[in-house]
């Protein structure tokens, strides 16, 4: 999951350039909304779940480490 998830950040928003980029980098300094946003529509698809309203928060997808745990809930329903 970490991969996938690092994969698409780096093909879609970082033109593939790993250089600094680590699952504890703050997504926030390289990410705007609508970026949030597409990143949002690829995990809801990519891992088929639906991020529920109340988990749209900033610290929940601070880092791939935190989408992590955001994705593993929302597969749990929790």
């Amino acid at each position: 999951m970490q991969e996938v998830i690092k994969n698409f950040i780096l093909e879609k928003f970082l033109d593939n350039d790993s250089r600094g980029f680590s699952s504890d980098t703050d997504l926030s300094k390289i990410l705007d909304s609508m970026a949030f946003l597409k990143l949002i529509d690829f995990l809801e698809k990519e891992f088929a779940i639906e991020i529920p309203l109340n988990e749209f928060y900033v610290e929940n997808f601070e880092n791939v480490n935190k989408i992590i745990l955001l994705v593993e809930r929302a597969k749990n329903g929790t």
